[in-house]
């Protein structure tokens, strides 16, 4: 927790999870957080208060100052107001994480009474641990993406999370090819031992109806493969089950179905925000094509020794100038002309 005070008056306190920091000692761990926080920000306070000292403290004032172009002094109050004011910042975050851990658990607790009912819904023998939901976005015919989303105990496990670039379909969107396509790579890469598709779920959740369960029911025979999978169908959120005709409609407030919508609904989120990413990459890209002088072939330079579009914009003229196959008046123009493109 980071109490902010201004003319001796506490303007704002911010929170801070810190995650991936298993092991790491307290004071690596404040001199990385100061190190982070100090130089990213735009006016950095003259004076940061500590609760304890840290081993590298004056050689990180000297090296905030630096780079701040003015003097921070990094301080350990004894006694007074200021000592006051760290053991009250130092209460207030125990007490955010007492509450943060009360609301995680509380949500763990319901995560698990709407996987038990999910397991009686469905005549699974056992709530399933690691659910996956698979999802398809395409807009407008173009940059077809697939996204597989990951949710363990109930709640999601983003770490876990992979996207598909579908690679093979030609003329109309074919919705059907795109789902089948994603689900044999990423059942593939299983049987592979592929580390990131390793685990193979106890759930699969396909976003859409008997159209698409029959499509990831196809991937897995012919891969011999036998996961427990449903299809949930957008418009009136029914769950189709193999080898059932019709579709099975949950309770409105049944949290089984709301479990459901979510890991949908964040499938779908994921998909999307991939969709989006690669769009604009390709929008960018083809800022490209319209500067005089830049060819495919130069094009290409750029982006394989770049990287992006992005990256070419904060280059230097020199470092464009650099690129095999450019030339300086070239490089001027690139500059020039990319210096207005958002990030």
């Amino acid at each position: 927790t980071v109490s902010v005070v201004r003319d001796g008056k506490l303007i704002d306190q911010q929170h801070h999870l810190l995650d991936g920091v298993t092991g790491v000692g307290t004071d690596e761990l404040l001199t990385a957080f100061l190190t982070q926080r100090y130089t990213q920000i735009g006016s950095p306070p003259r004076q940061v208060l500590l609760p304890h000292e840290i081993s590298e403290g004056t050689l990180l004032e000297d090296y905030l100052t630096e780079r701040r172009g003015r003097r921070i002094r990094l301080l350990v109050p004894r006694r007074g107001p200021k000592l006051e004011l760290v053991e009250m910042t130092r209460d207030n975050a125990r007490l955010y994480l007492e509450q943060r851990q009360a609301t995680i658990d509380e949500e763990a607790r319901k995560a698990k009474d709407a996987l038990r009912e999910l397991a009686d819904l469905l005549g699974l023998p056992e709530p399933p641990k690691r659910v996956e939901c698979y999802d398809i976005s395409t807009l407008q015919g173009d940059d077809s993406v697939g996204s597989m989303v990951v949710f363990v105990d109930g709640l999601p496990a983003k770490d876990q999370y992979r996207r598909f670039k579908i690679r093979y379909h030609s003329g109309a969107p074919d919705d059907y090819a795109m789902m089948r396509e994603m689900l044999e790579r990423r059942l593939g890469a299983a049987l592979m031992k592929s580390r990131a598709f390793a685990a193979l779920p106890d759930l699969m959740v396909i976003d859409g109806g008997k159209g698409q369960l029959g499509v990831a029911m196809q991937a897995m025979a012919e891969l011999d493969l036998h996961v427990p999978v449903i299809g949930l169908a957008k418009r009136y959120e029914e769950i189709f089950q193999p080898g059932r005709e019709h579709g099975t409609m949950l309770p409105r407030n049944a949290r089984a179905l709301h479990l459901l919508q979510c890991i949908r609904d964040e499938a779908h989120r994921f998909a999307l925000k991939y969709h989006t990413t690669l769009r604009n990459r390709r929008v960018k890209e083809s800022l490209l094509d319209e500067i005089p002088g830049i060819g495919p072939t130069r094009k290409q330079a750029l982006l394989t020794h770049f990287g992006s579009v992005d990256k070419i914009r904060k280059a230097t003229v020199d470092e464009l100038a650099a690129v095999h196959g450019m030339s300086r008046p070239a490089a001027e123009k690139v500059h020039e002309l990319l210096a207005g493109v958002e990030e």
